[in-house]
């Protein structure tokens, strides 16, 4: 199972912010799954390989050490794994993103739009 996320990250702390990693977690029946995001070559590699992937291929978020200036914001594509059957993925209890900056606690997030299925 792909997971193509979107997602609009704001640094409103008046540091820089280094995003160190970048986590999918799906929450099923016989506990908590999560995935690394895949890198920016990684990203654009999937839509090689899949040709016909009816996921939008936007800009790829870098979702390790990117830099967040003080009041910047950051927009961008990452993509996740999951070995999973359809039926496990559709019995999924909770979805959500985990993004750990340096010397930061981490940051955890649920969609806030529906999750599609293409």
């Amino acid at each position: 199972m792909l997971v193509f996320t979107r997602v609009r990250l704001h640094n409103q702390s008046d540091h820089p912010l280094v995003l160190a990693n970048t986590i999918t977690n799906a929450t099923l029946n016989d506990g908590i799954h999560s995935s690394y995001a895949a890198s920016k070559s990684d990203y654009a590699r999937i839509f090689i390989a899949y040709p016909n992937l009816a996921a939008p291929q936007g800009t790829a978020l870098s979702p390790q050490n990117t830099r967040i200036e003080a009041g910047q914001t950051i927009e961008g594509e990452f993509v996740s794994s999951f070995l999973l059957t359809k039926q496990a993925w559709d019995a999924r209890k909770k979805l959500d993103y985990t993004f750990s900056f340096q010397y930061q606690p981490k940051l955890t997030l649920a969609p806030h739009v529906a999750v599609t299925e293409r």
